[in-house]
């Protein structure tokens, strides 16, 4: 796969979330999201970029967005990550 420009449509694809369920790009039609690539849990960088999302997802929302993440993180470690963050 080649790299996407900002701005770019994003291939569609379907992961499982934090809590186990199956989330598809597909399902965010009509919607703007940000999809973001979050490095290892349990790093500074992961928690930084998570609390910017979290502090300004009011916002997106208020724009009809959504916030994506993904990791390639086990969803074991990143629920023991949310917990302590």
């Amino acid at each position: 796969m080649s790299r996407l420009e900002v701005g770019a449509k994003a291939p569609v694809f379907t992961l499982p979330d934090s809590e186990g369920n199956m989330v598809s790009l597909d399902g965010f039609r009509g919607s703007r999201v940000v999809v973001y690539f979050y490095p290892k849990d349990f790093t500074s960088g992961c928690s930084e970029e998570a609390k910017l999302f979290e502090a300004r997802l009011g916002r997106i929302r208020d724009l009809n967005g959504e916030v994506v993440g993904v990791s390639t993180d086990t969803l074991e470690s990143h629920l023991m990550f949310k917990r302590v963050n």
